[in-house]
């Protein structure tokens, strides 16, 4: 009988699971690494659902708004977009607390979730996030600038398409290797 690596592997992390005997944040992260190793967004989800669970109730602002975009983004990865926008709905009042969080990885990586969520959500979703996150977005510089053109597009503003897409080619002229 032949198995592939990613049956071994899984056979390896299902034999480990079995021999943990509670759950803490160092072993799920470490379940969630796994996952991400045998290129399972479905079992990192599961891994970082069970982080929060741990986490919620002595979690700071930016610990829950960072497991919760983590989570919003194995979400959008799996097209469950509805559960994604409702993820980023559950952060938006922790996140108004923390000052900076559009100035670290926190912010481009939420910011591209988001735009995610707009590009591929029904309409009354995106509008909503787009309000939301517009006046961020336009203040920001070092994000997918194309991602955001195209969500600016779905959302019918042109202006600001135009805006990104300005962006994204004088950034891709000052990159010398591209």
């Amino acid at each position: 009988m032949c198995y592939s690596s990613n049956a071994y592997l899984l056979r390896l992390i299902e034999i480990w699971k079995g021999e943990e005997c509670t759950w803490n944040e160092r072993n799920l992260n470490q379940l969630r690494f796994y996952e991400e190793v045998r290129k399972n967004p479905r079992g990192e989800l599961e891994a970082l659902f069970k982080i929060f669970e741990l986490k919620t109730e002595n979690a700071s602002d930016w610990d829950y708004c960072l497991l919760l975009s983590d989570i919003a983004e194995k979400q959008v990865e799996l097209e469950e977009i509805q559960e994604a926008f409702d993820t980023v709905l559950k952060m938006l009042p922790r996140l108004k607390n923390i000052c900076d969080w559009k100035n670290f990885g926190l912010g481009r990586s939420f910011i591209g979730t988001c735009m995610d969520i707009i590009i591929s959500g029904s309409s009354d979703n995106a509008i909503q996030l787009w309000n939301y996150m517009k006046p961020y977005v336009v203040k920001m510089e070092y994000i997918d600038y194309e991602k955001v053109a195209t969500a600016a597009d779905k959302m019918g503003d042109e202006d600001l398409s135009k805006l990104f897409l300005k962006r994204l080619a004088i950034w891709k002229e000052s990159l010398p290797f591209l």
